[in-house]
C-alpha cells in the first residue's frame, strides 16, 4: 500500500479507486489518512460478479511473456 501512497503523491493523483471489499479495512489503515491528507478522493467500487482482477493480471502476464518470446524469435531470424 505504501507504493500506492508514493504514486499518488508523485503523480498528482486526485482520485483513488478501490474495491468495496476494502471499505471496512482501508479507512483504518495509516495509508488512508496519508492519501486523504493529499486531497485525493477515495472511492469504493462494488465488486463486479465473475470478474477477477487476479485472473486478468495473470492473462496479461502470460500474453506479455508470449510477446517477448515472439520478439526474441523475430530478432533471431533477422541475424
Amino acid at each position: 500500500m505504501q507504493q500506492k501512497v508514493y504514486d499518488i503523491k508523485n503523480k498528482s493523483v486526485d482520485l483513488f479507486l478501490l474495491g468495496d471489499d476494502y471499505k471496512d479495512i482501508f479507512p483504518k489503515m495509516a495509508e488512508y489518512k496519508q492519501i486523504v491528507d493529499m486531497n485525493c478522493e477515495v472511492v469504493f467500487l462494488p465488486r463486479t460478479l465473475d470478474i477477477s482482477t487476479t485472473e486478468i493480471k495473470r492473462k496479461i502476464a502470460i500474453q506479455n511473456d508470449l510477446d517477448q518470446k515472439e520478439d526474441t524469435i523475430y530478432k533471431a531470424t533477422k541475424i
